[in-house]
């Protein structure tokens, strides 16, 4: 009879741990402080993505109303260089939106 309420009383606690565990990463991905890798900011945007080999790729990207080629490697990311008056180049001659 002491190994059942012995029992009972570890899986209660178990439970209740569980619990409050479930609470804190609640809260925690409510506030922010979880969950901002999976693109909660829409700051950056991908606008334009070329693979060059199988790991390595040219990328246009917009960091709020600025452009940048930005390469990818194997060996780290690096900012080729600032893409000044691409807002021009990506409408049509009629002004409407390519996409």
């Amino acid at each position: 009879m002491e190994l059942a309420g012995l029992s009972i009383r570890v899986l209660g606690a178990l439970g209740l741990v569980l619990a409050c565990l479930f609470l804190i990463v609640y809260g925690l991905k409510r506030s922010g402080y979880l969950g901002r890798v999976n693109g909660a900011s829409n700051l950056i945007e991908i606008i334009a993505r070329r693979p060059l080999q199988p790991k390595c790729q040219l990328m246009v990207i917009k960091v709020e109303e600025h452009y940048f080629l930005i390469g990818t490697s194997p060996q780290g990311i690096h900012r080729l260089g600032r893409l000044d008056g691409l807002d021009r180049t990506l409408t049509q001659p009629d002004g409407t939106d390519p996409q």
